[in-house]
């Protein structure tokens, strides 16, 4: 019989639990939790992200960068290789949700959540055409 080396031992042991711990998928995503939207000084400020298009063919992805005043007026903006997105409206607050409309139709509705310590407001929205918008915005990108 055979002795493997003394260091084989614990090299084997490494190697497993790095095996076990890459199959797990690292480290687990933080929690997202539901905040009430109070007033609008609570999301005032510049928020950005992803947006998709929802379509039949394919879901498009897009930058949006939206601005929430504390007077409850928005302004958004997005440079998409069609062309740009843009626009600006009033809020409403209600159930702990903001609900927008724009001066050429679309509406949205945004909840705010905590996603491990960092606000994140995750909007719905339609514009006048009846195409669906999704995107998931962060504070100050």
């Amino acid at each position: 019989m055979r002795r493997l080396p003394h260091l084989a031992l614990p090299v084997l042991v490494v190697l497993t639990m790095t095996a076990l711990l890459g199959c797990a998928g690292g480290p687990p995503a933080p929690s997202t939790v539901p905040v009430a939207i109070v007033d609008f000084k609570t999301v005032a400020g510049k928020w950005s992200g992803l947006y998709s298009r929802d379509t039949t063919s394919s879901s498009r992805e897009d930058w949006v960068n939206l601005a929430i005043n504390e007077d409850g007026t928005f302004e958004f903006g997005s440079f998409r290789q069609v062309g740009a997105l843009h626009g600006k409206g009033k809020l409403t607050l209600r159930d702990g949700k903001l609900y927008g409309q724009s001066e050429r139709g679309g509406t949205f509705v945004s909840s705010l959540f905590d996603r491990g310590g960092k606000p994140l407001l995750k909007v719905a929205a339609q514009d006048a055409a009846g195409m669906s918008y999704t995107a998931e915005l962060s504070r100050g990108q």
